[in-house]
């Protein structure tokens, strides 16, 4: 692996001229400082500050052409040193079909994570206010799960229901009924419960806050894997991929989000 690496880092090398101006830039928020060496690593010019806008990249296309203006004292000097060293990668500069491919990769990425912060609010939650949840539903977002979290939002809601009442308030938020077996254990779990007393209206706020979350983070899921699946779908090469079993459109997309077509 390291003899692999070296060879790369020698070809890198090799591909840098004496026609070849570098640049360091060390990339921050609001505002980038770069620094310029030559193939030497001998520095050209002095650093420049500039904005992360329109006109800060115009700054840094002027200097480029007229090499007079770019260069950082200390972090971009040693990422123009590193450059001159090989100690680069190249730009994958994909098509636009493949640019929006990522873009969305990355949204959904963003959203995913959100969501699991948000399932594990919900696992809090739960262990404090009803330990005994988990005991009758083993996945927190199946449906029947997110039902009773919705319409009985606390157990001591459920001590003094049916098993048709429960199954009633689980039809508000479910096409098909839900399990009497489960009600049933429902019940006997929010009677013998080992919840924190008290408090009842504000941890009952705060679940039907974190449900809101849960049910947006879901819905825009939804949305994403749907833009994903027409775009997958755009690419000619993807009709044999997605017959094949096991791949669905999101695999594909995140596939040629980063290699491209």
């Amino acid at each position: 692996m390291k003899f692999k690496q070296s060879i790369q880092q020698n070809q890198r090398i090799e591909r840098i001229t004496s026609d070849h101006l570098i640049i360091g830039i060390d990339i921050a928020k609001f505002t980038h400082v770069a620094r310029a060496t030559d193939y030497r690593g001998i520095e050209q010019g002095s650093y420049l500050a500039f904005s992360n806008d329109l006109a800060g990249f115009e700054r840094l296309h002027q200097w480029m052409q007229s090499l007079r203006s770019l260069c950082h004292k200390s972090n971009a000097l040693v990422i123009a040193d590193m450059i001159k060293n090989g100690y680069y990668t190249e730009a994958n500069l994909q098509s636009e079909p493949y640019c929006a491919l990522r873009q969305l990769v990355t949204t959904r990425e963003f959203i995913n994570k959100q969501m699991s912060a948000v399932v594990n609010q919900l696992h809090r939650w739960t262990d404090i206010y009803f330990p005994e949840f988990r005991s009758v539903f083993k996945d927190i977002t199946k449906k029947t799960a997110l039902a009773t979290l919705a319409q009985f939002p606390h157990p001591s809601q459920l001590c003094h229901l049916t098993e048709d009442e429960v199954i009633a308030g689980w039809k508000k938020d479910m096409k098909r009924a839900g399990s009497r077996q489960v009600a049933r254990d429902l019940i006997q779990a929010a009677k013998h419960t080992a919840a924190i007393p008290g408090i009842v209206k504000e941890a009952t706020l705060s679940l039907a806050l974190l449900l809101q979350q849960y049910q947006l983070f879901r819905t825009q899921l939804d949305q994403l894997e749907h833009e994903l699946s027409q775009h997958v779908a755009a690419i000619p090469a993807s009709k044999v991929l997605r017959t094949i079993k096991g791949f669905h459109d999101v695999t594909l997309a995140i596939v040629y989000s980063e290699a491209g077509d």
